[in-house]
């Protein structure tokens, strides 16, 4: 299994994850171990979260190209 993710420097990752059947963007809070699941079924294996420039929102290309 693969992930892609990116880093804030906060200390949240976005990662995507297709470990429950589904491909998500997911958060993980670093410092407390916590998730937070972002998309339903948007994402897809080849999707990159990637942070906007003042760290406050995540794109990123999902299925059937949507970003």
């Amino acid at each position: 299994m693969s992930f892609n993710y990116s880093v804030r420097p906060t200390g949240m990752i976005a990662y995507t994850s297709g470990r429950e059947g589904q491909y998500d963007i997911w958060l993980l809070h670093v410092q407390t171990g916590s998730r937070m699941q972002l998309t339903n079924g948007l994402a897809d294996f080849f999707s990159e979260p990637v942070w906007s420039g003042d760290n406050r929102n995540i794109a990123f290309v999902g299925k059937n190209q949507i970003v």
